[in-house]
C-alpha cells in the first residue's frame, strides 16, 4: 500500500508580499497589521500636510502644487524708479521728465552771449533764448497721477511769499571753468526762490523724489558742453563777462515743467503753475 505524499507548506517570507514567482497572496505579516493599525488611529496627525490644513500640498502626493501667491501692491501706492510712492489708488498712469522751476525770458543782452558762445565753440549746445528758467527742484521720470500732489507741495512751499525781482549777472561753469560740462549765468536777490527750493525738498521726499545731495545754488544753464574743440575760447569769453548784468526779471508765478528730449535739445512746456499771492 502507497503512502500518500505529503503536500508542503506555503512559507512566508515577512513583508515580502509580491515578492517574483509567487501566484497566490500572501497572509499579510502581523506585525504588518499591528502598523496599520497604528497608523489609523493616529488620524491626521501623521497624514499629508493637506489634511494639516498647510497652504502647499505634499510633494509627495502626486497632486499638483498650488502656485505661489502673487506680490500685490498695497492701494494707494504706486513704484517709481523702483521706489514705492503714495498716489490716489490703482490707476494706470504715464510719465513724464518733469522739473520746477522760474522762467527767465530772453533780453538782448542774453541772447548776445548765447550767440558769441555758438560761434566760439562747435562743442556747446546752446539753450533756445525762449527756453531759458532756472530751476527749483529736478523730479526725473514723475507719474502723471502725481500732479495734483505735487502742485499742493509747491503751493504749501510758495506760502508767504510775494512776487519780487531778480537780477541775472555774471557767468560761470559747472563744476569750474577748467573742466566745465555746464555754462551758466548766475542770479541775484533770489533769496525767497532758496527758501522755495529747500521747502520743496522737503515736502516732495514723501512722494519719492529725494533730497538733492548738494546745496541749490541760483543759476540759469546757458549752454551744456558736449565736446572739447575750442572751449578755450569759451573761456575767456566767460571770464571777460563774469561782472556782467543782463536782465532784470519779476517772479510771480512757480512752474511744473516737462521736458521732452529730441535730436535738437530739450523742449520744454507748462504742465501746471502756481502765482505766488503772499
Amino acid at each position: 500500500m502507497c503512502n500518500p505524499v505529503s503536500r508542503p507548506r506555503s512559507v512566508h517570507l515577512g513583508i515580502r508580499a509580491g515578492s517574483p514567482g509567487t501566484r497566490r497572496r500572501p497572509r499579510t505579516h502581523r506585525n504588518v497589521r499591528h502598523l496599520s493599525r497604528r497608523l489609523r488611529s493616529a488620524g491626521p496627525r501623521l497624514g499629508t500636510l493637506r489634511v494639516e490644513g498647510r497652504c502647499r500640498e505634499d510633494p509627495g502626493d502626486g497632486g499638483p502644487r498650488r502656485p505661489p501667491p502673487r506680490t500685490l501692491r498695497r492701494p494707494g501706492s504706486i513704484h517709481h524708479g523702483g521706489k514705492r510712492r503714495r498716489g490716489t489708488g490703482w490707476r494706470p498712469s504715464m510719465t513724464f521728465r518733469g522739473f520746477i522751476a522760474v522762467d527767465i525770458p530772453p533780453s538782448p543782452p542774453l541772447t548776445a552771449l548765447a550767440d558769441e558762445l555758438r560761434r566760439a565753440s562747435p562743442s556747446l549746445k546752446v539753450v533756445g533764448p525762449d527756453q531759458l528758467h532756472l530751476t527749483l527742484k529736478f523730479l526725473g521720470e514723475t507719474e502723471e497721477g502725481l500732479v495734483p500732489e505735487i502742485v499742493t507741495a509747491i503751493r504749501e512751499a510758495c506760502v508767504g511769499v510775494e512776487p519780487f525781482e531778480v537780477t541775472v549777472h555774471g557767468t560761470g561753469g559747472f563744476p569750474s571753468l577748467s573742466r566745465m560740462s555746464v555754462v551758466w549765468v548766475g542770479v541775484e536777490g533770489a533769496e525767497p526762490l532758496a527758501r522755495i527750493a529747500g521747502a520743496l525738498e522737503t515736502s516732495l521726499e514723501p512722494l519719492g523724489f529725494p533730497p538733492e545731495r548738494r546745496d541749490w545754488k541760483a543759476h540759469v544753464t546757458l549752454a551744456r558742453v558736449k565736446g572739447h574743440r575750442d572751449l578755450d575760447r569759451v573761456r575767456q569769453i566767460l571770464t571777460s563777462r563774469r561782472d556782467d548784468r543782463f536782465a532784470s526779471h519779476r517772479v510771480d508765478r512757480i512752474y511744473l515743467k516737462k521736458s521732452v528730449l529730441t535730436p535738437q535739445g530739450a523742449q520744454y512746456s507748462v504742465v501746471e503753475s502756481v502765482s505766488l499771492v503772499g
